[in-house]
């Protein structure tokens, strides 16, 4: 089974860094009244959007940031793998919620 190294080699203090200027970009230009935008182009000082949130946003953009930000113990990844699409997915035999074979 292929697992994920530890935090402090998948994030160095610069991947943290640009995340969080990622996360800041994300709040100044796509934060619209009642969700998120996407942006028509992002090479403009004062980009155009869409005018659509896509589903993705909430399902996975959203979910990284938290879990990149979040204490390491909140998904310990001794018990958890994450999908593509930040789907958390027990792992047989080291998470508990699989019940113990009989």
């Amino acid at each position: 089974m292929i697992r994920r190294p530890p935090r402090s080699t998948l994030f160095p203090y610069t991947t943290l860094f640009r995340s969080w200027e990622a996360t800041q970009a994300i709040e100044k230009y796509c934060k619209v009244d009642g969700g998120y935008s996407g942006l028509k182009n992002v090479y403009l000082p004062d980009p155009p959007k869409d005018d659509v949130q896509q589903s993705f946003f909430l399902a996975e953009t959203l979910k990284y940031l938290y879990l990149l930000f979040s204490e390491d113990d909140l998904l310990p990844l001794d018990k958890w793998v994450l999908s593509t699409e930040a789907h958390p997915l027990p792992i047989r035999g080291a998470n508990p919620i699989y019940p113990s074979s009989t």
